[in-house]
């Protein structure tokens, strides 16, 4: 990920929810938490570079095998089950990263084709310097009228699929950074070009 996300202006468009009205006004809330072994400085280096963190997933096959790419404020992510979207940092801290995300659903969890509007916040502490515990936060908002009564509907599905989906990427997040910090060759030797050079920036 060549592209640093660094407190980019949320501009989702004109009609954009500014993210306090959107946590207000949510029709789907969702929280997980979640543990990872390693230094907060190294776990906000893979937030702050989602595009990299999205070449690594792909170097293990880990599934679903997504696209991410740097998009004009942000990256856009394709999910090959049906969730595609574009993400901006909107706010960052020592401990946080909250991001806007607006996009579409065609997935079979849900009643039918949605356009959504949404906040994902992570927030979380270190623990003797090695490891962070912490939360992340959902909130979706539909579109429109209609967009936002089908994704009440479909609020309990969203739910479950969305802490299953969390629970197994977080498991997968954990070998990739456990690697990054006891094997860092190992993920060096795979890459090649803008990534590589990257990696090495970032991760010497």
């Amino acid at each position: 990920m060549i592209v640093s996300l660094w407190a980019a202006p949320c501009q989702a468009g004109n009609d954009a929810v500014p993210a306090g009205d959107l946590r207000e006004k949510a029709t789907v809330v969702h929280q997980a938490d979640f543990v990872v072994d390693a230094p907060v400085v190294v776990w906000n280096k893979l937030l702050d570079h989602l595009v990299l963190m999205g070449k690594l997933w792909n170097l293990y096959n880990f599934q679903p095998a997504y696209e991410i790419v740097a998009a004009e404020k942000g990256v856009s992510v394709i999910d090959p089950s049906g969730i595609n979207g574009e993400m901006v940092l909107i706010d960052a801290s020592v401990t946080s990263r909250t991001f806007h995300c607006r996009g579409s659903v065609d997935h079979w969890a849900v009643p039918s084709f949605i356009r959504a509007e949404g906040i994902f916040v992570f927030r979380y502490v270190e623990e003797d310097g090695q490891r962070i515990r912490g939360t992340f936060e959902v909130y979706l908002k539909g579109d429109n009228e209609i967009s936002d009564f089908l994704l009440g509907l479909a609020a309990g599905k969203l739910k479950k699929r969305l802490q299953n989906r969390f629970t197994l990427n977080m498991e997968d997040m954990k070998k990739i950074v456990f690697n990054l910090l006891h094997h860092p060759d190992q993920i060096r030797n795979r890459l090649t070009g803008a990534p590589l050079k990257e990696f090495n920036t970032l991760f010497k």
